[in-house]
């Protein structure tokens, strides 16, 4: 290929991009002024989940069934892991660590080991 015929090829695709993107551009309905900017956010449970659902165990779990379920939550969320992330990663990783010892203590407390 010559240098006359790689540049007519470039400028015809970056002709055709721009002809591509300038009409499906203009397809697009402007967004409505009542749209909300952001979604509203989700309303909060009504009350706390029992143990076994946030420890994802059976109700009838052993003593040691929920310490290895509490140990391997607990270092999903450890502070530490969400240190480089962003404030809001950070506040849900010590909101759910808070719902899992508060789980694990109600476990322990429910099965009769030491809490």
């Amino acid at each position: 290929m010559t240098a006359t015929e790689i540049g007519v090829t470039a400028v015809g695709l970056l002709l055709g991009y721009w002809l591509v993107s300038f009409f499906l551009k203009s397809g697009r309905p402007p967004p409505r002024a009542d749209a909300p900017a952001t979604p509203p956010p989700t309303e909060p449970m009504a009350g706390p989940a029992p143990w076994h659902t946030v420890l994802q165990l059976a109700p009838e779990a052993t003593t040691q069934d929920i310490r290895a379920a509490y140990f391997r939550l607990a270092e999903q969320y450890r502070p530490d892991k969400a240190q480089a992330l962003g404030p809001e990663i950070r506040a849900l990783a010590a909101q759910r660590l808070a719902e899992i010892e508060t789980a694990y203590q109600d476990a322990l407390r429910s099965v009769g080991g030491q809490a």
